[in-house]
């Protein structure tokens, strides 16, 4: 099990990777980042922010498998919380859960790749860094301009409806299924639905302490 786990855990960092590559360098991100501060510095200073670009690129390709690693302990760790109502899971398989629902996020990220490279050719490294598929941002000026509620709006979105309802499935199987469908899903919103809540907040709250 835990061999399967690895490897799965290597093709799915892998596709982060891939996918990640292909943002970058087929969609031009540096060239659109580079338009939208052209106005307002020296060019100079434009090859340096590109330098910059290129070097933390090279990081974030770097810290990539730590961060997904990172992501799977906490949301497993929260999952684990489900001991508190008398559902007995060990760490390893709440994370074991949580690893395979991370696809769907991947399925999420290859959605907004096709989307900009064959649907919407002309568009600013703003409109690319809010758009997230199946989700309210898309809707935001409809909704709301305040900044604070872009990465709210960007978590509305049919692909972490998904993410519950798989999460919801694996606690279901890992109680053997003597509880409703419903009902983990329930467990879910208590452990990583609160968990959620409070880092949403936390990142709001920041958002709101820059902008003002």
């Amino acid at each position: 099990m835990r061999t399967k786990n690895f490897y799965f855990f290597i093709i799915l960092w892998c596709g982060y990777f891939f996918l990640y590559f292909l943002l970058n360098n087929l969609l031009n991100l540096d060239e659109k980042r580079i338009i939208n501060i052209t106005k307002d510095f020296t060019e100079e200073y434009l090859l340096k922010h590109l330098e910059y670009q290129e070097k933390r690129r090279g990081l974030f390709y770097m810290i990539l498998p730590f961060f997904i690693l990172t992501k799977i302990f906490f949301v497993g760790f929260l999952i684990n919380f489900i001991n508190l109502f008398g559902i007995k899971i060990t760490l390893g398989k709440a994370m074991n859960i949580v690893l395979k629902a991370e696809s769907i996020f991947l399925i999420a990220l290859l959605v907004k790749f096709l989307k900009f490279y064959y649907f919407t050719n002309d568009f600013s490294i703003k409109d690319f860094n809010f758009y997230y598929p199946l989700s309210l941002i898309n809707y935001k000026e409809a909704i709301s301009t305040e900044k604070w509620l872009a990465y709210p709006l960007q978590l509305c979105n049919l692909f972490e409806v998904i993410y519950w309802g798989f999460l919801a499935w694996g606690i279901w199987e890992l109680a053997d299924k003597k509880i409703s469908y419903i009902k983990s899903f329930g467990y879910v919103a208590l452990t990583y639905g609160i968990g959620l809540l409070f880092w949403v907040g936390v990142v709001c709250f920041l958002i709101l302490s820059v902008s003002y």
